[in-house]
């Protein structure tokens, strides 16, 4: 169903923006670094109204809540709501408008010690799976947000969507703590302290069951193999500057990355990429041919003892590929394959193309035939990067006081033409 736009609804969420986090790559490193105290972290995505939230921040002086809604004409509604009381309970309760797909992109791992999900929307036809928030994808980003044993508490008044979620759960491993088909006819404290949604009151009146669960991940659950998360690969991809330099990188995980970028699609199938491997004192030869960080003139990088323990070298071997050209969309597909991999694997690094290639060749030793076109730096991040939202067309990435690195991206809307 189509959300009526709000009449002045961007003035009326900017005169509620002190609870709106309107910048969520904030959270990136805390997300109890937006309360004034702190406490420990409860998520409700798709907070509707703000019914549930406000109920739940009151009731619960001790935890700190998050409320997520995608449309912004309905998180006005929450947020004012949530201005109206705020005389009514402690300094607890922030807003995010967004997507629960980019909550990687927001959250720090283990950061979360519940997450609600409130009568979200059922997506009835079989085809629309995917786009549950109790699928199984949407819970491999839950597990690596919540603490160890943290607990996912779910409602819904669509038995349908009950039952795929009790499946889902099941087979993801997690811990049924407790279940119920007609929350509102048990008598114990879980009913009794129910805070009901505007939705909840509606359907419940009418004598709707409310189906809903808590379920546990265990300490130590393991992810699912068999289903693919590249949207979580690609958000947690990002550019790094900075390694730990205690953690290294196996050369059979990096000739691993490198068999990805073999199976790739290749231009014409020449398949004229040839890679070398840099580790050791190889590392220490390159690393000072290699520029970063263009933009910010005034820190170095990668900064002194946190340097990347590894560099693949991306060359063109211009006996099987005569045409630079032809070659530069392998490159790019290749690079970025070995980067997800990396990725998958708990790595990440850095694509670089500011250098002499020429003088490459001749420090590394590399042979006429091959001509360097991209070096790919890898390591163990120990810095944070957060994507955020374009203002006024500004991409430039820049660091804040507390060295966190933004990546303004454009939205969706802005590259469909």
């Amino acid at each position: 169903m189509r959300v009526r736009k709000k009449k002045h609804g961007d003035e009326r969420i900017l005169s509620c923006s002190r609870l709106l986090i309107e910048n969520p790559a904030v959270l990136a490193r805390d997300p109890g670094v937006v309360f004034s105290e702190q406490r420990p972290v409860c998520l409700e995505i798709g907070c509707g109204k703000g019914d549930f939230s406000v109920g739940m921040a009151k009731q619960n002086p001790d935890v700190n809540f998050i409320a997520m809604e995608k449309v912004a004409d309905v998180a006005v509604t929450a947020l004012e709501k949530a201005t109206a009381t705020e005389n009514e309970r402690p300094d607890n309760l922030r807003f995010i408008i967004g997507d629960a797909k980019n909550l990687p992109s927001y959250f720090p791992p283990r950061s979360l010690d519940r997450i609600y999900l409130n009568f979200s929307d059922p997506w009835p036809k079989s085809g629309h799976a995917k786009r549950r928030l109790t699928h199984r994808g949407f819970l491999e980003i839950y597990r690596n947000l919540l603490r160890e044993d943290g607990m996912l508490i779910f409602k819904t008044d669509n038995e349908g969507l009950f039952d795929f979620s009790l499946e889902e759960f099941k087979d993801f491993g997690l811990e049924t703590v407790w279940q119920t088909r007609n929350l509102h006819a048990e008598n114990n404290d879980i009913a009794k302290n129910n805070v009901m949604t505007e939705y909840e009151r509606n359907f419940s009146s009418k004598g709707q069951n409310i189906f809903s669960a808590h379920v546990r991940f265990p300490a130590g659950l393991k992810p699912l193999k068999a289903e693919s998360t590249v949207r979580s690969l690609v958000l947690k991809n990002r550019s790094y500057r900075s390694f730990d330099p205690s953690e290294k990188i196996k050369v059979g995980d990096l000739r691993e990355m490198i068999d990805c970028a073999r199976c790739t699609p290749s231009a014409v199938n020449l398949q004229p990429l040839k890679y070398r491997i840099c580790v050791n004192e190889d590392a220490k030869k390159l690393l000072p041919l290699t520029a970063w960080a263009g933009r910010i003139k005034s820190m170095k990088f990668p900064p002194d003892g946190h340097e990347p323990c590894t560099f693949i070298i991306i060359c063109i071997d211009t006996e099987l590929c005569k045409a630079k050209d032809a070659a530069l969309r392998d490159v790019g597909i290749c690079a970025q394959t070995i980067m997800l991999r990396a990725a998958e694997m708990g790595y990440g690094g850095c694509m670089l193309g500011a250098f002499d290639p020429e003088k490459l060749k001749e420090t590394m030793g590399i042979g006429e035939q091959y001509l360097p076109n991209l070096i790919l730096a890898l390591g163990k991040p120990d810095e944070t990067v957060a994507l955020e939202a374009a203002k006024n067309g500004e991409i430039g990435y820049y660091r804040d006081e507390n060295n966190l690195h933004h990546v303004p991206k454009r939205s969706l809307k802005d590259i469909l033409i």
